[in-house]
């Protein structure tokens, strides 16, 4: 698969204030790693998915595995989003 292959999954990402630091902070779910934060939960997305398209850049040159997107649970609540 190519970056844009792999970018077009819908990653779970996760969203939460840090009061302590005062900005929004957005997790790959499938990548801890991999994350953003921006004083908004726009900029904090948009920085976690330009980090992710980095992370899958140097995972595909250095022939390491990328996991793929874990299926929601059908009939769970859940806070995080797809994209």
């Amino acid at each position: 698969m190519t970056v844009n292959e792999y970018l077009k999954l819908p990653y779970a990402v996760h969203i939460h204030w840090d009061s302590d630091d005062r900005i929004f902070v957005a997790r790959i779910a499938e990548i801890p790693e991999c994350s953003g934060h921006g004083a908004s939960r726009t900029e904090a997305m948009d920085m976690a998915l330009s980090n992710l398209r980095d992370w899958i850049e140097d995972a595909l040159e250095c022939h390491e595995s990328i996991p793929e997107p874990v299926p929601p649970q059908i009939g769970r609540a859940s806070c995080r989003e797809r994209v």
